[in-house]
């Protein structure tokens, strides 16, 4: 976040996932189609080119997709696990700036609430949902040093 407004880091690379997402989402859940699908999906999982869990897999770090910005004028910084980010992403319960906002105003167990009430009311198992929130980071610098 910075002072004023929010940014949201853009992943280089297309998430393999999300044309799997619609395609799943068109057909019935206990179909011979359904089932092709997501095997298609977990035969990319950890896979050179596809998507890495690291629960899986250890060697999922190195594949680990990151970037950078300056930290002049951030003001604060949101970190959701793919658990919590199914707010967003598997529910579309909220977007990324209604996240921010929830947040602000209620905290992270609000958005940690309304992913185990989507988990409950559409029968999916529940996934890890942690969220690290820091705000007031004015002036703050980052530096790392060897010692």
């Amino acid at each position: 976040m910075t002072a004023g407004r929010s940014r949201t880091a853009r992943l280089p690379r297309p998430v393999i996932s999300e044309p799997y997402r619609s395609a799943l989402e068109a057909v019935a859940p206990d179909s011979e189609e359904y089932h092709r699908l997501l095997g298609d999906l977990r035969a990319n999982r950890n896979q050179p080119g596809g998507f890495w869990v690291a629960r899986d897999d250890p060697r999922a770090a190195d594949e680990a997709v990151t970037g950078s910005c300056p930290v002049l004028g951030v003001t604060g910084a949101v970190l959701l696990s793919n658990g919590a980010g199914r707010v967003v992403d598997r529910f579309r319960l909220a977007d990324r700036p209604e996240v921010l906002a929830v947040l602000a105003s209620c905290g992270p167990a609000e958005i940690i609430r309304r992913v185990r009430q989507a988990e409950a009311y559409h029968g999916v198992e529940a996934d890890d949902a942690t969220i690290t929130y820091c705000t007031g980071l004015d002036g703050v610098a980052a530096r790392s040093e060897d010692a």
